[in-house]
């Protein structure tokens, strides 16, 4: 990251500087062969692991089924029935009829005169004053600060990394426009380069000047707004009233009524009683023995391997 940092700072000074001066860059290098590296290659004996299957024998245990008998006694359900005789009571419905008197409101209409009260609007205009804010222009004296510099130009001197590759060959085709010899660059080799920009020279200057800012002012102006009033009115009216009477009048009713009644059933019951018996079960059971048997597993080896390690050496 660091060198590919300097190789850009490195291709942005040679593009600001001037042929001029970038031929005394180029022909101030002496035509140097560089000496390159050699690849010397070694062989190295190293143990890598390898899986290999190897039969072993092993002891386990396996289960064999073995038939076996034996007696138990079970309860056996059996059922009994028996007749009984049950007293019940039933409700037997029987219609009755009753006369009832009752008593209705019956409606009566009639004409009324009534007063009631409304409010009758009535608009009314009336005069105030209200605070009304104005923006008023005001010419203020006020300082400021102008920059009245010039630009200068400076030499400065900065260091250039040239790259070994790429620097290269753009200091060769340099060099061949400028009729110098194609020179051979060193990637270690620091080289300083003189350039001319322009910095700026600051001047403040303080001055007075006159400006119009506006202000906000409040100021009452009379106004006028309607008000709307509710005065109270007494008006008559005509409407009907419904008023009740109340009325006796008879009617039958019938209605059911339950009567008890007692009746006699014969029911079968059924109980269950439960009897010992004996019986003779055959049932399996698993009986454990020891066998040897061959399985593969696999096992891991360190097998020595010869590798082959090469690596640039400078002269």
């Amino acid at each position: 990251m660091k060198r590919a940092t300097l190789w850009m700072a490195a291709v942005a000074t040679v593009m600001m500087v001037s042929p001029t001066a970038w031929a005394a860059v180029v022909c101030c290098a002496p035509c140097v062969q560089v000496a390159k590296p050699e690849l010397e290659c070694v062989e190295r004996v190293v143990h890598v692991p390898q899986w290999v299957l190897e039969t072993r024998t092993v002891k386990c245990v396996e289960y064999r089924p073995e038939a076996r008998e034996k007696t138990i006694t079970v309860m056996k359900t059996v059922p009994v029935q028996r007749e009984v005789e049950r007293r019940y009571t039933v409700l037997v419905p029987q219609i009755e009829t009753d006369t009832v008197t009752y008593t209705v409101a019956v409606p009566v209409w009639e004409e009324k005169e009534v007063e009631y009260t409304v409010l009758v609007p009535r608009k009314e205009v009336k005069e105030g004053v209200r605070k009304v804010c104005r923006t008023v222009p005001v010419t203020e004296t006020r300082t400021v600060v102008k920059d009245q510099g010039h630009w200068e130009e400076q030499e400065v001197t900065v260091p250039v990394v040239r790259h070994a590759a790429f620097q290269a060959r753009r200091m060769a085709r340099r060099a061949r426009r400028l009729g110098c010899c194609t020179p051979h660059v060193d990637p270690c080799q620091v080289c300083e380069v003189t350039q001319v920009r322009k910095v700026w020279a600051p001047d403040l200057v303080e001055e007075e000047v006159e400006v119009t800012v506006m202000r906000r002012e409040v100021v009452e102006e009379p106004y006028e707004y309607a008000v709307l009033k509710h005065e109270p009115e007494v008006r008559t009216k005509t409407v009907k009233v419904c008023r009740t009477e109340l009325e006796e009048r008879t009617k039958e009713v019938r209605r059911k009524v339950m009567v008890p009644e007692e009746r006699v059933k014969t029911l079968t019951l059924t109980s269950y009683e439960r009897e010992p018996e004996e019986k003779t079960v055959t049932y399996t059971v698993l009986v454990p023995h020891e066998v040897e048997r061959e399985v593969q597993v696999r096992v891991c080896r360190m097998v020595p391997k010869t590798v082959k390690q090469c690596q640039w050496v400078c002269p």
